[in-house]
């Protein structure tokens, strides 16, 4: 056989074999633990909405609920005239555009995820769920679920830490 045919074929194969063996679980690992009273009060967390551009164009009108920078963007949850929730990405060369809408009602938290996902938290019906937002392919997958002992409350939302 040619030898261009054979790597064809590797690549092929490994192609597959990737594609198929790869899942939204094992991209990313998160760890949780609870924390109260003192500890929870100095991990409150602040919006840091101070360095979002204007929301103009197909932003115009929102209200930003939270933003991060990353994946060299501006990214911003943000609620629309008519309340629901909204994915913006802002970029100097391309403005504000919408991404795909988040999969629930999530909390206005983001947590870089690795290269390019962003993390998110919900919480309906007494579970906490978390979800990844990856920022190539404008999609979002459920990382995990975990029954919650009482109601979130916000000195409870914390920052979750991404483990390697």
């Amino acid at each position: 056989m040619p030898q261009g045919f054979c790597r064809f074929f590797v690549l092929l194969l490994l192609f597959f074999l990737s594609a198929t063996g790869t899942r939204a679980e094992s991209l990313t690992t998160v760890k949780t633990r609870a924390v109260a009273g003192a500890e929870a009060a100095e991990r409150t967390l602040t919006l840091p909405l101070a360095d979002v551009p204007e929301l103009t164009g197909v932003a115009a009108g929102a209200t930003a609920l939270t933003s991060i920078r990353h994946d060299g963007a501006v990214w911003v949850l943000a609620r629309d005239p008519a309340g629901a929730t909204k994915l913006f990405r802002h970029t100097v060369a391309d403005g504000w555009q919408i991404r795909a809408t988040p999969p629930a009602a999530l909390q206005p938290v983001f947590s870089p995820g690795g290269q390019a996902h962003l993390l998110a938290i919900a919480f309906a019906a007494g579970q906490a769920t978390v979800f990844s937002y990856h920022t190539i392919t404008d999609r979002w997958a459920t990382i995990g679920e975990a029954a919650l002992a009482g109601p979130p409350t916000a000195a409870g939302i914390v920052a979750w830490v991404v483990a390697d």
